[in-house]
């Protein structure tokens, strides 16, 4: 076996043995099962009991596959930040980093194994709950192109938020402002730029007589990429267009009175941004450290 990790990263292999090896890490892995589990068990059987009456539970997997995914996207806003936001402000704390730039290895591997060890453990917490959202949709109400893009919007939100927590570490030399900085940029993007469009729709709504639709249909797009940053309200926007019977690949908004503009769907832009964003942070995270490489 040993073998077989010797062609891997070797940051990659130090960083996953340490991990697995945690008592910490196993504690949440089991928790997050048990209690994911437990809620997801009471929650069947009150629908169930509901539903005895007319012994019909068919289409209860809608209800409840929100649910797990709420919880697993939960879990990605709150950990990947602390995960990642010391991977490089922390050996610095340690006092380890040169240790690391005098290693055989590029700017660019040290980043992609930084990258892939903040990743990997929470992608396994992740994987393993998916069985359990695997039985909300036998439960009825929830197809297989919801578990697949449910799954790819859990993806793309993880390597997002791990990017720009990678990138701030590199900006910092010790664990705790970094993993300050990272919580603020995250929930910036979950709470403070989709709250734009919110607060400017009344007077949008006010100037939208007075606009011409080719001048108001950026100004429209715009703020659906704003919104499109934050994945609570892509997944919901997504699962009520699924159980609407929409479209899935574009959305159709009423703009100045019986006008329809048709514009991407929020997912299809969330997961342009998420794949344009984790390109640019880790470029930015190893040109940061290429210019550490250069000053030893």
């Amino acid at each position: 076996m040993s073998s077989h990790l010797d062609h891997l990263n070797p940051i990659v292999v130090r960083e996953l043995r340490g991990g697995l090896r945690s008592r910490r890490r196993n504690a949440l892995l089991t928790f997050s099962l048990l209690g994911t589990g437990g809620l997801f068990s009471l929650i069947y059987a009150t629908v169930n009991q509901i539903a005895s009456a007319s012994t019909n539970t068919i289409g209860a997997g809608s209800f409840l596959f929100p649910l797990i995914i709420g919880i697993e996207m939960a879990l990605v806003c709150l950990i990947i930040p602390a995960q990642a936001a010391g991977a490089f402000a922390g050996e610095r704390e340690r006092h380890t980093f040169d240790l690391l730039l005098i290693s055989p290895q590029s700017p660019w591997s040290l980043v992609a194994g930084k990258f892939v060890a903040s990743t990997g453990y929470l992608a396994l917490v992740l994987v393993a709950m998916l069985p359990i959202a695997g039985f909300a949709f036998l439960l009825g109400g929830i197809g297989l192109r919801e578990l697949l893009l449910a799954v790819t919007l859990l993806a793309g939100t993880l390597a997002l938020f791990a990017s720009i927590s990678l990138w701030i570490s590199t900006l910092f030399r010790a664990t705790r402002p970094a993993t300050a900085a990272s919580y603020t940029v995250v929930g910036l993007l979950t709470l403070g730029l989709p709250a734009i469009p919110v607060v400017s729709a009344p007077l949008v709504a006010t100037l939208r007589s007075s606009i011409h639709l080719l001048t108001i249909r950026p100004i429209v797009l715009i703020g659906e990429v704003v919104v499109s940053t934050n994945p609570w309200i892509v997944a919901g926007v997504t699962m009520s267009q699924f159980q609407s019977g929409g479209n899935l690949w574009t959305v159709s908004l009423p703009i100045l009175g019986n006008t329809i503009v048709t514009l991407p769907a929020p997912w299809l832009i969330f997961l342009g941004i998420s794949t344009l964003g984790t390109a640019l942070f880790l470029g930015l995270a190893t040109h940061r450290v290429a210019q550490f490489v250069k000053q030893h």
